[in-house]
């Protein structure tokens, strides 16, 4: 009989997209912000066309700040604190891209990073996870204050914070980023019922804005509503198909749902996707789905490449017993 064993482990820590930093980023406030300056041409160094999303990720992932790049192609961040970041552009023109980490040094002036985009082949294969219509609405005046709140997240200026993404909201009321934002630090002071309201308006006034389907789908987590917890979570996946936590916690989701079939799709498309070693756990996933099934060999498989990926994982005991079980019972 297999145990499911991790549905906690996913639901513990909410690595939502504005609020969490490395503990290097905390307590820097007497450091220096610099900018970061982006050019964005195509391979062939030919400009890209506007309305190219850009999002600045800090090192573990999470989003600190994104823009829609001008005419020329250049983006500039501003207030950057000192740390290790990258960068993700989404366009339905191009392939998604990923950088390199970088470093920002505590210097005060202006970092340049270039990015070159491969067009796509085929039109047709498009990525659901593009820009949205209201994410193209938003005015300018809007936009500066939702970053202007994220830079105070940076500096744990809470109270700041809060005040820049409402008023991003007064100048546009379908700001589903600030809206989610403001669910996030609700959490993050401990009322659920406020994260709730902010998520499900964001959703409301940008229904293609992914992170509050997975945001409130943690949130069911925590009340053991897995049903409605993968419900959110397919939604947000469609979203948004190359965002590996929401098909991580949806593979979750699909083992308390016993949907293995699903569970096993959604650990595959992690595993298709950039960077996918950052999420070894769904290879865990997986195995549990396939256990279930009575697909021994391939769960042992997953188990080992769990292990490959997260050695260091509090599940890699759990998974040694499981392959030390399986091995007594598959055939070489």
């Amino acid at each position: 009989m297999v145990v499911h064993r991790i549905s906690s482990v996913l639901m513990l820590s909410f690595l939502l997209s504005c609020s969490v930093y490395t503990d290097g980023q905390r307590g820097r406030q007497t450091q220096q912000p610099s900018d970061i300056r982006i050019t964005i041409t195509y391979e062939d160094e030919r400009f890209v066309p506007a309305q190219v999303k850009i999002e600045l990720l800090n090192g573990v992932g999470n989003l600190v700040a994104q823009k829609i790049s001008d005419r020329s192609g250049q983006v500039t961040f501003t207030d950057i604190f000192p740390g290790t970041y990258q960068l993700r552009v989404i366009s339905t023109e191009t392939e998604d891209f990923v950088s390199e980490m970088f470093t920002m040094f505590d210097s005060g002036g202006t970092h340049f990073e270039p990015v070159r985009l491969r067009p796509k082949v085929d039109a047709k294969q498009q990525s659901t996870g593009g820009i949205t219509v209201s994410e193209l609405n938003i005015p300018e005046k809007a936009r500066s204050e939702y970053n202007k709140g994220m830079a105070a997240l940076q500096r744990n200026e809470n109270a700041e914070a809060r005040a820049r993404f409402e008023k991003a909201i007064r100048n546009y009321p379908n700001y589903g980023a600030a809206y989610n934002n403001l669910g996030v630090m609700a959490m993050n002071a401990g009322d659920p019922s406020g994260g709730e309201a902010n998520f499900k308006q964001a959703i409301t006034v940008d229904p293609k804005y992914a992170p509050a389907y997975v945001n409130l789908a943690r949130i069911m987590f925590q009340r053991q509503n897995f049903s409605a917890a993968r419900d959110l979570l397919e939604t947000a996946s469609k979203l948004d198909d190359k965002n590996p936590e929401a098909f991580t916690l949806l593979a979750n989701a699909c083992l308390s749902t016993k949907d293995y079939d699903l569970a096993i799709a959604s650990a595959e498309k992690v595993h298709s996707l950039p960077q996918h070693e950052r999420f070894g756990v769904v290879h865990f996933l997986a195995a549990e789905a396939l256990e279930r099934k009575g697909e021994s060999a391939q769960a042992l498989a997953q188990y080992q490449l769990f292990l490959q990926e997260a050695p260091q994982s509090p599940m890699a005991t759990n998974a040694r017993d499981s392959i030390a079980m399986l091995q007594k019972t598959v055939k070489p």
